[in-house]
């Protein structure tokens, strides 16, 4: 009888301890559940610039008669200078990039209307030439919006320039530039290839 007792004892508390564990394991899934609205939300309602919704401050756009980029740069709020630099540099490089690829799309047309196979001198130097040009254009370009974030927790303040560049400018410097070129070929296209360019580059306005 006892030995009976003993059995019956182990079989309840046995029982007892795999409904609390079922209990506990019920419990934790219904609060993962009802967690997980709130983290969508809270994800959902996160933008990378809080203070002035889905677009950055500075906000530029390309159109018919200027490329356009927006530099953006972080860092302690004691270093705003620096940070200013860093920002105004990667807002030069963004609308280098966006030039020289227009320019380079601009070649291969242009290589086309005239005839030239690819590869040929002219290419070569039309390519070389408009990428100096650009590269100097750049390197002096001026912000035309310069903001500041507010001071976040950690101490780090947000940079924010707008840079834009003439898209008549660059046609009528590489135009230039292309003139003085050596090779007389170069030198009497390189009217008839600003014009190219102009109407080139109005259609790009990404």
């Amino acid at each position: 009888m006892e030995m009976n007792s003993n059995r019956t004892f182990m079989m309840i508390a046995i029982g007892a301890i795999l409904m609390s564990a079922t209990f506990m394991g019920c419990k934790s899934s219904k609060t993962q559940v009802t967690q997980s609205p709130n983290i969508t939300e809270n994800r959902a309602n996160t933008t990378p610039f809080p203070s002035t919704g889905e677009e950055p401050p500075c906000m530029v756009f390309s159109n018919e008669k200027e490329f356009a980029a927006v530099g953006i740069a972080s860092g302690p709020s004691t270093q705003k200078g620096s940070i200013q630099k860093a920002a105004l540099a990667n807002a030069q490089d963004m609308i280098r990039a966006m030039m020289e690829h227009a320019y380079n799309g601009f070649v291969d047309t242009w290589m086309e209307s005239i005839g030239a196979n690819q590869g040929t001198d002219i290419e070569t130097e039309t390519r070389s030439v408009g990428r100096q040009t650009i590269m100097q254009i750049v390197s002096i370009t001026d912000p035309v919006c310069l903001k500041f974030s507010n001071v976040d927790a950690k101490g780090n303040v947000e940079c924010y320039i707008g840079v834009k560049v003439s898209k008549e400018k660059i046609s009528q410097a590489v135009s230039d530039n292309l003139s003085k070129n050596q090779k007389e070929d170069i030198r009497k296209r390189a009217a008839d290839a600003r014009k190219e360019m102009d109407e080139y580059f109005k259609k790009i306005t990404e």
